[in-house]
């Protein structure tokens, strides 16, 4: 992005947040969804604690909530074997949701042993705890299968969805293992959108999921990987460790900028024919764990700015379509880990102040 348009962004969103944090009126765009993370489908959430966190979600002002599918747990022991418990606590959940008015956004993602192209050594036949051994993010070897999957949970589910997400943070090892990742992503994008798409025409299908605002790899999506006509939305995740996301310049680089990265992200869609292409942000936020152990982790008063900054920043963009804050829920009680305290309410479900400032800024 050059300058001049990097200015004018940043000068246009400081001049609203200047204006007592109202945002000027959308008439020719649809409303930016609110909306929150959760995790119904791990082991160890039951189903009420699973109808508590939509409780809160519903209560905070929440229009979305977004969910993990794994499609390791949904087709677990071979091609085309459904997992019915599974499919069931989806059923559950998505009917809890939809009772509350709250839209689903389902992201799909981890490889079933079976069709992993991970190495001999991990899969091990596929006996064990397989799911220990990094096998569910290398690709599927044939993206087929993928597709399969997508489009059960399209067919099944699509109703009652907001959007699906092809895969999370395709650009991180830690999520998909790959030696050429734009490749195989892409491969994933373009063997799936048709076909969901025929099973379910008014989905939204999201592409991307990106860790940061990865202008690079969305360039190499389009350059590489050829997926412009093969998804609804690009979806993305501007995290901005630890700085508030009021704040254009990131001394990390523009990655790591909410207002620069997201007007990047969307000049590489308009130059690759996207012109009128929507941006989701799929996950956004901060943790309270502490700083002392992880410069990227804040108090929770500034958590709660940062939640607000989200909000609030994000519908100057008039091509955001959401903004979905991670975590509702923190994940452990561990000060030392970042990954525990991104809730914005502990884990024993009491209030952070980051649930005020959502509820506040959502409104």
């Amino acid at each position: 992005m050059d300058s001049r348009r990097r200015q004018l962004v940043r000068c246009c969103v400081v001049a609203a947040l200047a204006a007592l944090g109202v945002c000027a009126p959308a008439s020719a765009q649809q409303q930016q969804l609110d909306g929150v993370q959760l995790h119904p489908l791990w082991n160890g959430v039951t189903p009420r604690e699973a109808a508590r966190e939509l409780d809160i979600a519903r209560s905070a002002g929440s229009d979305v909530v977004r969910v993990d599918v794994a499609w390791s747990s949904l087709e677990l022991e071979g091609k085309g074997r459904w997992s019915r418990a599974y499919a069931r606590r989806l059923d559950a959940f998505v009917a809890g949701a939809r009772s509350r008015g709250l839209r689903v956004i389902a992201v799909l993602n981890e490889t079933p042993c079976w069709a992993s192209k991970a190495p001999r050594g991990l899969r091990q036949g596929c006996f064990g705890d397989w799911w220990n051994r990094g096998v569910t993010r290398y690709p599927p070897r044939r993206s087929r299968d993928y597709a399969d999957a997508a489009v059960y949970v399209a067919r099944r589910w699509g109703a009652s969805l907001e959007a699906l997400e092809i895969w999370n943070e395709p650009n991180a090892t830690v999520f998909l293992h790959s030696p050429d990742p734009v490749r195989d992503y892409a491969r994933l994008v373009r063997s799936s959108y048709s076909r969901v798409k025929r099973v379910a025409p008014r989905l939204t299908v999201l592409a991307g999921g990106l860790a940061l605002s990865d202008g690079s790899f969305l360039t190499a999506l389009y350059e590489r990987g050829r997926i412009r006509g093969h998804y609804d939305a690009i979806s993305y995740h501007p995290y901005t460790e630890g700085i508030d996301p009021a704040i254009a310049e990131h001394e990390r680089g523009i990655e790591w900028s909410f207002i620069d990265g997201t007007a990047w992200m969307h000049d590489i869609m308009v130059g690759h024919g996207d012109s009128g292409g929507q941006l989701w942000a799929t996950e956004a936020g901060v943790s309270t764990c502490s700083p002392m152990f992880d410069s990227g982790c804040v108090s929770e008063p500034a958590q709660a700015a940062h939640v607000a900054s989200y909000l609030r920043v994000g519908r100057r963009f008039p091509y955001l379509r959401a903004m979905v804050i991670y975590n509702l829920r923190d994940k452990g009680t561990s000060a030392r880990s970042r990954e525990d305290r991104f809730g914005l309410v502990r884990r024993d479900l009491s209030p952070k102040p980051a649930l005020r400032a959502f509820r506040e800024a959502a409104r």
